[in-house]
């Protein structure tokens, strides 16, 4: 007799490590990554601070003054440690003293910024990487000797959580609003075109004139035609309330389901390029651009 083997609910009989799993990247490919979130980082740190202190305490704020920053001269010496501690980071080495820095000239600024009053999360996702590589090299720098050159399994390991951290920004989006509107989400999204007729309106009463091509080249042509085809886009939606729901949910259930990017190379390509699309898409429609997101999504 042939006995028949019990079917286990555990995780590891459905085999999920070996979906859910790192990636071994090449030595040229971990250096391309390290050089272009240099890159990011750099772009996200300001030219200048226009606040003489922290409006509000949040943050790093309720611990540490952040009124310095407003000085330029001091803001300035700030930017040449920063393109000091990328060029360690970019590098492969000494990442456990590059990060504290990187992180420390990402997260103040934004948090002097959001200290006025007026709450933005574009560079949150960037802020929570680049604290999740700290305190991956941190463990490394203190759990083996990996202080000066961290070992390649390390940076690919780094890669790998970075890619949870973004997934986790998603799905927590995507849960927040359920949970905040009583899983209403959907439901209510059947008055998504008032979301149309409100950012064209504010661009007429911001600019007192339509909106039109204010970019050059073909993305002026884009916002062009996008402008003129709102109020038709507005009308169709507004008359079939379940096709609304349709387009509007199916945001809610890519960010719902974001983990299944971290399912090879070619989900992390698909799942990716749907994340950049969504963002596209919303910064046209509700004016509200997420470039920081794309420009990880892209690495």
């Amino acid at each position: 007799m042939i006995s028949t083997p019990k079917f286990s609910w555990r995780p590891s009989a459905w085999r999920l490590q070996r979906w859910f799993r790192p990636i071994h990247y090449r030595p040229w490919e971990m250096l391309v990554m390290r050089v272009l979130f240099a890159v990011v980082v750099f772009m996200a740190f300001p030219k200048q601070v226009p606040f003489a202190g922290a409006k509000y305490e949040i943050g790093i704020a309720r611990v540490m003054p952040l009124g310095w920053l407003s000085d330029q001269g001091t803001l300035d010496a700030c930017r040449w440690v920063l393109i000091a501690a990328l060029c360690l980071y970019a590098s492969g080495r000494l990442t456990a003293l590059a990060l504290p820095v990187m992180a420390f000239l990402t997260i103040a600024p934004a948090t002097l910024a959001n200290s006025q009053g007026a709450f933005h999360h574009h560079l949150q996702v960037l802020g929570l990487v680049v604290l999740g590589q700290w305190i991956w090299f941190t463990y490394r720098a203190f759990a083996s000797e990996e202080f000066l050159k961290p070992g390649h399994r390390t940076h690919v390991l780094n890669v790998f959580y970075s890619q949870q951290v973004i997934v986790a920004t998603y799905l927590t989006t995507a849960v927040w609003k359920l949970w905040k509107t009583k899983f209403g989400w959907i439901r209510e999204s059947k008055y998504f075109p008032v979301q149309l007729a409100k950012t064209r309106d504010a661009h007429y009463y911001n600019k007192l004139e339509h909106a039109g091509s204010e970019s050059p080249g073909w993305i002026g042509g884009i916002d062009a035609w996008f402008a003129r085809v709102t109020p038709y886009i507005e009308s169709f939606l507004f008359a079939h309330p379940n096709l609304c729901r349709a387009i509007i949910g199916s945001g809610l259930v890519l960010e719902l389901f974001a983990f299944l990017a971290l399912v090879g190379r070619r989900s992390r390509l698909f799942y990716g390029g749907m994340l950049i699309l969504f963002h596209l898409i919303i910064g046209r429609v509700m004016n509200l651009n997420f470039e920081f997101n794309i420009f990880l999504l892209l690495i």
